[in-house]
């Protein structure tokens, strides 16, 4: 079993892992992907955040999960199937938010959903291989 301080640990691992990427939480894009993605391991679908907060998001909220698919309804964390419902809920009732895995145990992760504060902003820095072309032997300046 993991200690608190593990968990806190590997928090703040995955926090600088995913500021150094820019991460930001998953958007999913309609009810189909949802459940596409339950059909899979539970962290394939979530951005692991660990103590990052990406600017323009805001952390709504959070529940601890059963990531082992043996939870019951009767205990505090949430099973797999109460998150999954959960999720088509807030979509269905209008909200776009983003999900993130915030916090990781032994067996139970703590997710959490994000509100986008700043609009969507696109980079409009030039492509790293503008310039590039493809040939044979790969990629070539030009």
């Amino acid at each position: 079993m993991m200690s608190l301080d593990q968990i806190v640990s590997l928090a703040e691992e995955q926090g600088r892992k995913a500021s150094r990427l820019h991460k930001t939480p998953h958007v999913p894009f309609d009810k189909d992907e949802v459940n596409r993605f339950f059909d899979h391991p539970v962290g394939d679908f979530f951005t692991y955040l660990g103590t990052y907060r990406p600017a323009g998001w805001e952390l709504v909220d959070y529940a601890t999960v059963d990531k082992t698919g043996w939870g019951t309804e009767y205990e505090p964390a949430w099973t797999i199937n109460h998150l999954h419902e959960f999720v088509l809920q807030t979509i269905d009732d209008g909200h776009q938010y983003g999900w993130a895995i915030i916090e990781e145990g032994e067996f139970q992760i703590v997710i959490g959903w994000f509100e986008r504060t700043e609009p969507v902003s696109y980079d409009t820095k030039p492509s790293p291989f503008a310039g590039w072309y493809k040939c044979e032997d790969g990629y070539n300046e030009q």
